[in-house]
């Protein structure tokens, strides 16, 4: 097949409908759409899913790739809403090797890939127990702990 037949496949996972449809659902929330840079082209540049350059952890911080936003405005708001000291920053090039995707088991427990060895010191040293794990071999497909992570859903009982 052409490449060019499979353009119009191209499309945004989130657009301004589901973030109006998310509104109504949530009417007592405030629900914040955040526009990410895009590149099919550089894979240095472009940002797939949220969670590849922003992941709330605990309870008030967050791991960030500033460069990932499109709007400056979006970034300030994640500052404001989250407070510039609890915010753990990530490069371009931790950025590429998928730091912000990791996840959290525990408001204190995150699983991350053990080679984030920057990323998971800093995790120990605002109390974070970190299971480091190897999965350098899964990120080159890609994707990595959060990306192959199904959640599971118990009834209460």
């Amino acid at each position: 097949s052409k490449e060019e037949e499979f353009k119009t496949y191209t499309t945004a996972r989130t657009n301004e409908r589901a973030v109006e449809r998310l509104q109504e659902l949530f009417p007592e929330l405030q629900v914040h759409g955040l526009e990410l840079v895009k590149s099919d082209i550089d894979p240095m540049r472009g940002v797939l899913h949220l969670d590849c350059c922003f992941q709330p952890i605990g309870t008030q911080e967050a791991i960030i790739y500033e460069n990932g936003f499109k709007h400056k405005q979006d970034v300030d708001y994640l500052k404001d809403l989250f407070g510039e000291k609890n915010l753990i920053k990530v490069g371009q090039e931790e950025f590429y090797q998928m730091f912000p995707n990791i996840f959290s088991i525990d408001t204190d427990i995150i699983v991350s890939n053990r080679s984030f060895i920057r990323l998971n010191s800093e995790l120990e040293k605002r109390g974070y127990k970190v299971e480091q794990i190897p999965y350098d071999e899964v990120a080159k497909m890609g994707g990595l702990l959060r990306c192959s992570t199904m959640p599971i859903y118990r009834e209460n009982q």
